[in-house]
């Protein structure tokens, strides 16, 4: 029995990867271009993409042994790795439903009774985008393969403060000392993929827990912050003066067109922002430390992690 991971080599899956690893927890990493020269230190690794329904089965196809994309069929001599969970991260499409309903029905038909779904700190059941997906996963819980309902737990995430340092931000900051955003002086409970991570990978490997999960959970880190606040940490952290530059949500727009990002990516990021800077993201609480007993990670925590990051 493995855990299957989609989102390849994205923040979160990745570290639940090296949870994995340590752990020696069977897993099978699902990624666009399947197994490569990067990836040789993971043992299974099979090719898959949201936006290929060809690739959907591979992940209940393969075997230990295979090296490509694998054509295994129950009859073979060798044993199909058999998966129980997965991890899913939504592609970034408008309605991202579209192409995971079939893939979710084929994990069910599969087998397959717990799901752990991230998606943003916002999401509602059966609202737009991901709350589609949420509300799929919960209406076909008692279908597919196998005795049981099933589990469904939805991970609503707020911004991850290690966007920091993947995202534009980390080129700005590096080259101008500066941060450009439209959130304005709204604030948001920043949290790191490490703890995401974490209580990711503390669902999916839980069996029969003393305490049955709840369908969703808000991940959110210990304290509101706001890009001022985040400047002011990393001035102090990095030891150079780093300022935070508000722009308004069509320059935004604009900034992220001219990073390659698609139209519909760059609208969806500069709207967030822009209600951003309205308060949308200012909740408080979260439900890590109820779950894994510790709180999450503070800003200033992470950046003293991860402050290398930041230095060419």
């Amino acid at each position: 029995m493995a855990i299957l991971l989609t989102g390849g080599t994205g923040k979160t899956t990745s570290q639940i990867t090296h949870l994995c690893l340590s752990t020696k927890t069977p897993f099978l990493l699902a990624t666009r271009k399947g197994p490569s020269p990067s990836l040789s230190e993971i043992p299974h690794v099979v090719k898959f993409d949201w936006i290929d329904p060809s690739t959907f089965q591979n992940c209940f196809n393969y075997t230990p042994s295979t090296t490509t994309t694998s054509s295994a069929s129950a009859s073979d001599t060798k044993e199909v790795l058999k998966i129980h969970a997965i991890y899913l991260i939504a592609p970034e499409i408008p309605d991202p439903v579209q192409v995971m309903g079939p893939f979710i029905e084929l994990a069910r038909q599969n087998g397959v009774k717990k799901f752990v779904f991230l998606t943003g700190s916002s999401a509602e059941r059966g609202g737009e985008g991901p709350g589609k997906v949420w509300n799929l996963l919960e209406s076909s819980k008692g279908s597919g393969e196998g005795e049981g309902e099933g589990e469904v737990v939805v991970l609503r995430g707020t911004w991850f403060m290690d966007n920091f340092l993947t995202w534009h931000h980390n080129t700005s900051i590096k080259q101008e000392s500066k941060i450009y955003s439209a959130c304005g002086t709204g604030k948001i409970p920043f949290v790191s993929t490490q703890d995401i991570a974490k209580m990711a990978f503390h669902i999916l490997t839980a069996d029969n827990p003393s305490t049955p999960f709840q369908s969703s959970y808000r991940l959110l880190g210990p304290e509101l912050l706001s890009f001022d606040d985040v400047a002011q940490i990393l001035s102090s952290k990095l030891g150079k003066d780093i300022s935070h530059i508000q722009i308004s949500e069509e320059e935004s727009r604009e900034r992220f067109l001219g990073m390659g990002m698609p139209n519909h990516i760059a609208e969806f990021l500069a709207s967030i922002e822009g209600a951003t800077a309205s308060g949308i993201e200012e909740f408080e609480g979260g439900d890590f430390e109820m779950v894994m007993g510790t709180r999450p990670e503070s800003f200033e925590e992470w950046v003293e992690r991860v402050k290398g990051g930041f230095v060419d």
